[in-house]
């Protein structure tokens, strides 16, 4: 047997492989897990097959790093040993660790690194923006429901107030957004409002319920987006910023925006947390037909994350009757419910969100809470703590046994202490969820955002160790120095002429992707063919209906019309932006292609950054932000996100307006010709719907591009001039002995600083 040993560094991305004790050289490593820089979840599904390929033998893995990355594999082995294969590869868990306080520790070396290097490339406002927006930047999980689900009570539960509204109708109009301050702790919760063109409508300091219904009523107020600030004291964000996202349901939002933004987050890269909260009385509804078909097809991505994302709530859990309806088996119903909607194994927790939101409230002392509910509360209490069939947190099947452990410890602590309302707020379920949302932040997140931050300065810090290391060296070899002038005599001659990086502005100047644009369009415009041609079925081609029962034809077909547009614009427009930055990588390809043009058959060159040190190194971060900065100048501060492909389509939503033909009136009722109506009106919108849509993806796209391919020049540009200065700098050094050696003196210190500081780096990040 091959005893394997399998270590992932998911901060740093890096690999070490150990087959029989002994570590595998690089090569080694990279055919069997893929090239570096690479996260784990890219090549997991490749691991085993490389593995029994390889070896031909049974094999113990032992993995060594974070929890998620054992898992990613767990699920490629077990997947692979359903379909008879890997039955010799037993897995293993060996060090798992944790990602806690790693990142607020990153950003204190990170600010020491600002202040203490002896390189100026370090010090940019530029790199430090970087790093804070990727190691800052808030991480976003929202609340979904179809109406009537409790959703509010919901989150009101969380927040330990009544601040969202509660009604049978649909009210939540607006998107508000719940900025987790754990710093805000006792101190009760701010907001502000903002219209749909993005300017601050209204705030206040002390947000209360009934602002926050002034806000929600559709009638007085043009509220599109609240930002509430505050402390969800469920929750620990402490290390990582945590938005809890209010949002309309597709189908009672005020505007199709509001629809628009369920299915972004959706289709999101990001993979944000969604909570999708189901009505335990009344769980098949037809209004979530088409949001649930999404949700399953963004479970069954076939990875764990795209599984874990999805977390739904089984609101009102105790409103059944134990001796009557067991939640077992209602849970069930709920589990085939989900499947015949596409979902396997949906991770269900059933809640009593109405009981949390009380005991919190009393703990608070929110005025919200009512005497009657006060007076019911302790008998609510008792009620949950005795009947074991309310102890709702039992179900919570899906933490983990760390995480678990967790939730066990409190019920325990509140047992001890006679603690009857933590011991019922525990056993309505909502401690569970809370502890749910928090494990995907640690799990996933976490990680996310270290290996990103990390990656905004590692590359210079490597490729200015490689440039250093070059320089130093030269102490012992005066040949080598003389050998290097010369070369970089070569190199000055080739940039003066500015020939190659006139072949690289041309070649990014005829990159295109309209190809890919029209395979996106056919791919995702099949699926919708389907959908549209259904719709038209609903309408009949009856030549003689009563008005009322045409208007009723229409408005059925615009409502089902309008989720079906949505639907599609957010397809669209999430994989058009992923051509965009796939263009980013082409642009990166060609300039890597530039510098070995550049030096070309240099014989003292180890690498590029040898002589270039951290110019040698664009990342896509690099690019992207560059052309956001500049998309951002070009449209203004008051720039909305809805421009670009959505914006151009936003009128493709009422079709009732264009007027009806009258066939015949008599006093005895209007009658119209619904099958002209079809014909005239609703299938010559959708086409035209259908062809701008399409010119619409592809204008956006060109407009895009072109932003991007100048956001690219202008950084290479930048780039170019240092690659000169740099060249120029080194040649007169290496010209001037007695200046070469004061240089090479600093820059053994300098060298010094770069390991110690990398030391420092490879110290908080170590597996171990």
């Amino acid at each position: 047997m091959i005893e394997i040993e399998l270590t992932h560094n998911p901060f740093l991305l890096e690999n070490k492989l150990m087959i029989d004790g002994q570590e595998q050289d690089s090569e080694t490593c990279q055919k069997i897990c893929g090239m570096p820089n690479k996260e784990l979840s890219s090549w997991a599904g490749e691991f085993f097959e490389k593995i029994e390929k390889k070896y031909n033998d049974s094999a113990t893995v032992v993995f060594n790093g974070i929890l998620r990355d054992y898992e990613f594999l767990e699920d490629n082995l077990s997947s692979g040993q359903k379909k008879g294969r890997y039955n010799d590869i037993i897995l293993k868990q060996g060090t798992i660790v944790e990602s806690a306080e790693r990142l607020s520790k990153l950003r204190e070396l990170f600010h020491e690194m600002l202040q203490e290097t002896p390189f100026e490339s370090l010090k940019t406002k530029e790199l430090e923006s970087q790093f804070k927006r990727v190691t800052e930047s808030e991480f976003e999980m929202a609340v979904v429901a179809t109406m009537s689900s409790g959703k509010s009570t919901l989150i009101n539960a969380m927040l330990g107030r009544e601040l969202l509204p509660a009604r049978n109708e649909a009210t939540t109009a607006t998107i508000a957004r719940i900025h987790d301050c754990d710093e805000m702790k006792d101190r009760g919760f701010k907001a502000e409002s903002y219209g749909a063109d993005g300017n601050l409508l209204e705030s206040t300091d002390e947000l209360s319920l009934e602002f926050m219904e002034e806000l929600n009523d559709i009638s007085k107020t043009p509220t599109s987006r609240i930002e509430i600030h505050g402390d969800i004291s469920g929750i620990d964000s402490s290390q990582i910023r945590l938005v809890l996202t209010d949002t309309p349901g597709p189908n009672n939002s005020r505007t199709a925006e509001h629809a628009k933004h369920t299915m972004d987050l959706l289709n999101s890269e990001e993979k944000p947390f969604i909570i999708y909260v189901l009505n335990a009385t009344q769980t098949a509804t037809n209004d979530d037909n088409n949001l649930l078909s999404k949700v399953a097809e963004m479970c069954n991505k076939g990875d764990r994350q795209s599984r874990d994302r999805f977390l739904f709530i089984l609101n009102k859990a105790d409103e059944f009757d134990p001796d009557k309806e067991p939640l077992a088996k209602v849970m069930d119903k709920v589990k085939t419910y989900l499947k015949d909607k596409g979902i396997d194994e949906p991770r269900i927790f059933p809640a009593s969100a109405f009981l949390a939101k009380r005991i919190r409230q009393k703990i608070t002392n929110d005025p919200a809470l009512t005497s009657k509910e006060k007076r019911n509360l302790n008998s609510d209490i008792g009620y949950f703590i005795e009947e074991k069939a309310m102890h709702l947190s039992n179900y919570a099947v899906f933490l983990s046994p760390r995480t678990q452990k967790v939730l066990d410890s409190r019920l325990e602590e509140a047992r001890k202490n006679n603690d009857e309302e933590q011991e019922a707020l525990i056993y309505s379920g909502i401690p569970a969820i809370e502890l749910a949302m928090e494990e995907y932040l640690y799990k996933y997140a976490l990680p996310r955002k270290i290996s990103e931050g990390v990656e905004t300065f590692k590359r210079k810090l490597d490729d200015l160790n490689i440039e250093t290391k070059t320089i130093t060296e030269l102490k012992k070899n005066k040949n080598a120095a003389k050998t290097l002038a010369e070369e970089l005599d070569r190199v000055t001659e080739i940039l003066e002429k500015d020939v190659v990086a006139a072949k690289l502005r041309e070649k990014i100047s005829n990159l295109s992707s309209k190809q890919e644009v029209k395979k996106i369009l056919d791919e995702k415009y099949r699926n919708y063919n389907k959908q549209r041609n259904e719709l038209f079925k609903m309408v009949p081609s009856e030549q003689h209906v009563t008005l009322e029962e045409g208007k009723k034809f229409v408005q059925q077909f615009e409502k089902k019309f309008s989720q079906i547009i949505v639907e599609l614009t957010s397809d669209i427009e999430n994989a058009l932006k992923n051509i965009i930055t796939g263009q980013a990588q082409n642009y990166i390809d060609e300039y890597n292609k530039y510098l070995q043009d550049v030096v070309g058959t240099f014989e003292y060159r180890k690498t590029t950054a040898a002589i270039f040190g951290d110019a040698a190194n664009v990342s896509v971060r690099d690019i992207l932000d560059e052309y956001s900065h500049q998309e951002v100048v070009v449209v203004g501060s008051h720039r909305e996100k809805e421009e670009g492909f959505w914006g151009g389509i936003k009128r493709f939503f009422t079709f009732g307006s264009k007027g009806y033909k009258t066939v015949i009136d008599y006093g005895l009722g209007s009658f119209v010709d619904l099958s002209s109506f079809k014909r005239d009106v609703l299938q010559t919108e959708v086409a035209k719907f259908e062809k701008e849509s399409s010119d619409i993806s592809f204008s956006w796209t060109e407009k895009q591009e072109k932003q991007l391919k100048q956001a690219f020049l202008k950084k290479f540009d930048a780039i170019e001039k240092v690659i000169k200065e740099k060249t120029l700098e080194k040649k007169e050094l290496l010209n001037n002995e007695r200046i070469l050696t004061g240089i090479i003196e600093k820059k053994e210190n300098d060298l010094k600083w770069i390991q110690s500081f990398q030391h420092k780096l490879n110290e908080l990040l170590l597996v171990k």
